[in-house]
């Protein structure tokens, strides 16, 4: 007899561009089979792999399925019940409360599981008084500090808009592995005509999309684009129009662009003369033109700037609030959908560390000190550059919870952890930075063994504290609570349960108006706000920090530049064993460093920077630059596979993100 067969519709919470919606299948109350939905816009039907693979993640062995508790010190975890959990927890938060003040607690969070309803723990800890807070972003800070300043706020243009571009430049951006859902809607502009050009140290995946592909030297991009905006501006290409009509600072801007001629940026970049002019002129020309920018160009120190330089040849140009065109690097117009239900007012006190140095911060703080260390959708031990530093800053903090799936190498030092559930257990709304549809996921199954979510865990601890009344309603109570401006536009939660909908505060094309969210109403090639901030008004190329041209002695001993992107099959340490296949990290490097090296396919070698070292497997490329070695992001620090271990906790110049890619190293035979 055949069992009974249901289907629900959720979509998948990791942080990457696209947010997968899906369709769960399930039998008897197991979930059996997960899908891409075939109705959805952008989507279409297909799932990545990591979104396929949180079916395997539902029922696998490593999952946490009960709360852990380490009885002192150095001792192994034990099993608890929730109520002595959760019971150690409050008494642990009141303690360093009532000792040194709410701000001895430390909230990590980050966005390794997405999900409106997560956001409530901003409110939970605005009711506690106040805590110390991450500031800045791991991922996107500086592009997206950089965009404020050009444009007031990040939108992008809805995806299907991609089809109405003439020319497309993915500018450090890798989407067959990091956008797969972007692909078809290239495909189909190259279809009607459109010209793809990529623009990446690295020859990605995605250069099978293009009609070309420029290699410049990491960490050069503004340089690259100060000079195709000379050029624009010294052959009349810009499109005076615009320029004159809807900018702020075009002056000044044109005095900056002046000092960065090809013939000088081409040896900044490595990048010919000729090959920037001509990159300049089908931009210009080629009208409706759209870059697409990515994460990895602004990690490196000078990552903000990089942003501000491209972001003013779409203004230049006039391909700015035109369909097919835009400088498409984030879409946030999602915030425009929800309230904040944060409660920030609620808070007594605050305290913020930049999260790109969040170990240092640990360590030095004093005022008061930090003496508990709460973790949620996030592994900083993992993710954190400077790994070594992380682990010592954890190891020095009394108190530790971690609410996760599993035990990560965060989890791993806790105190405490709390098995959290998965999307396919929880009522949740699930939204993306990229394309302008939302899913309304409901639960699929029943939450495996212990599992709570984290709105659960926050309630429960809420009640211990004595503030639980702020926490007495139920899931759907809340998103209605979230829905209020949704329903203002005719959008009600109850309509959409289960379902895929468009943000109707969202524009397909943004800035079609006339006016900007900036302080002038224009675009802003000169940004007193920025100065306001302590920054350069205009976007100057500044050398990368960890650098041959700035150091060379540095260079003598560390002679490639390590890039850590993302995998297709990871996000993060998320899903790492598919990278590895357990054969321990691989490290990509050119063939003609491999044979100055004398290093052939497949040699044990120590990957080393002035951090640390790793481990690894070398892996030759012969499209790779000779000064470029490649580390896909992610592993596990117990496993010596953590390439943070290499990198240097710097910021970058806007944002306080996380500037991963300023880091030389060298690649020796182990």
């Amino acid at each position: 007899m055949a069992g009974r067969m249901k289907t629900v519709r959720t979509a998948c919470p990791l942080d990457c561009w696209d947010t997968c919606t899906l369709l769960v299948d399930v039998e008897d109350g197991r979930a059996v089979s997960v899908r891409g939905d075939p109705d959805h816009p952008v989507t279409r039907g297909f799932a990545c792999p990591k979104a396929q693979r949180q079916l395997e993640r539902l029922y696998s062995p490593q999952r946490l399925l009960y709360p852990l508790v380490r009885p002192s010190r150095g001792a192994e975890f034990e099993r608890a019940s929730w109520d002595v959990a959760l019971d150690l927890v409050a008494e642990r938060l009141l303690g360093a409360r009532e000792r040194y003040g709410s701000l001895a607690v430390l909230h990590n969070y980050d966005s390794g599981s997405m999900g409106l309803l997560k956001s409530l723990e901003h409110r939970f800890w605005n009711l506690f008084g106040g805590v110390t807070l991450p500031v800045g972003s791991l991922c996107w800070a500086g592009g997206i500090a950089a965009q404020k300043y050009d444009f007031g706020a990040v939108l992008g243009h809805d995806p299907a808009d991609t089809v109405n571009s003439k020319l497309i430049i993915l500018w450090g951006r890798n989407p067959v592995f990091t956008n797969p859902h972007l692909v078809p809607f290239i495909r189909e502009a190259k279809a009607r005509g459109a010209e793809v050009i990529l623009i990446d140290p690295v020859r990605t995946a995605s250069a099978a999309l293009a009609d070309r592909h420029v290699a410049s030297r990491p960490g050069t991009d503004g340089a690259l684009a100060l000079s195709m905006a000379a050029v624009i501006i010294g052959e009349g290409l810009l499109d005076n129009g615009f320029v004159a009509g809807r900018t702020r600072g075009f002056e000044e801007f044109a005095k900056l662009a002046a000092e960065y001629p090809p013939e000088r940026a081409a040896g900044i970049c490595d990048v010919p003369a000729e090959t920037i002019r001509d990159l300049a002129r089908r931009y210009a020309r080629l009208r409706p033109a759209s870059i697409h920018v990515g994460y990895g160009l602004q990690r490196y120190a000078n990552g903000g700037a990089a942003v501000r330089a491209i972001d003013a040849l779409g203004a230049l140009s006039g391909n700015i609030g035109r369909a097919g065109g835009g400088v498409n690097y984030a879409n946030r117009s999602t915030s425009a959908a929800f309230p904040d239900l944060g409660a920030d007012d609620r808070a007594a006190a605050y305290r913020g560390f930049v999260r790109a140095n969040l170990a240092a911060e640990i360590l030095g703080a004093k005022d008061p000190p930090v003496k508990a260390f709460f973790v949620t959708r996030s592994n900083p031990v993992a993710q954190l550059p400077n790994t070594s530093l992380v682990v010592k800053a954890m190891e020095a903090v009394d108190f530790k919870v971690v609410a996760d799936l599993t035990l990560t190498d965060t989890a791993a030092l806790a105190d405490v952890v709390l098995p959290c559930t998965t999307p396919f257990e929880e009522e949740d709304v699930y939204f993306c930075s990229w394309h302008n549809y939302i899913t309304y996921g409901t639960p699929a199954v029943e939450p495996v063994g212990e599992t709570r979510s984290d709105l659960a865990i926050y309630s429960d601890l809420a009640r211990r504290l004595g503030f639980g009344g702020e926490f007495e309603k139920t899931p759907a109570e809340w998103l209605e609570a979230y829905f209020a401006r949704l329903a203002e536009a005719g959008v009600r939660p109850g309509d959409v349960r289960g379902t895929s909908f468009r943000n109707p505060f969202a524009a397909d094309v943004p800035w079609t108006d006339g006016g900007f969210k900036t302080p002038s109403g224009r675009y802003e090639f000169y940004s007193e706000k920025a100065a306001n901030d302590g920054h350069d008004p205009l976007p100057r190329f500044v050398e990368p920090a960890e650098s041959p041209v700035r150091d060379p002695a540095a260079a003598a001993a560390f002679p490639l530049r390590l890039i850590t992107p993302r995998h297709r099959e990871t996000l993060h340490s998320q899903f790492y064993d598919r990278v590895t296949g357990g054969r321990g990290l691989a490290v990509e490097v050119s063939t003609g460093f491999a044979r100055r090296r004398g290093l052939s396919d497949g040699d044990a070698v120590r990957v080393v920077s002035p951090r640390g070292e790793v481990r690894a497997r070398v892996r030759l490329r012969d499209d790779l630059r000779q000064d470029v070695a490649l580390v896909y992001a992610g592993g596990a620090v117990r496993d010596r596979e953590a390439i943070n271990m290499l990198t240097a906790d710097r910021e970058t110049d806007l944002g306080h993100g996380a500037a991963y890619y300023d880091c030389l190293c060298d690649v020796r035979r182990a």
